[in-house]
């Protein structure tokens, strides 16, 4: 049986993104008639 030490492990941390500030800046952009171009991509676990 194998021992496990958790200790080493780090909690992951959410990162907070600003999501009505780069909504306005999105707007402002869109009101000034900017090309906006958008790509998604998938990750290997699916997101």
């Amino acid at each position: 049986m194998q021992k496990y030490n958790m200790a080493l492990i780090q909690p992951t941390t959410e990162t907070v993104y600003p999501n009505t500030e780069a909504h306005n800046e999105l707007k402002a952009m869109m009101n000034r008639g900017e090309k906006i171009t958008l790509s998604f991509g998938i990750d290997r676990f699916g997101c």
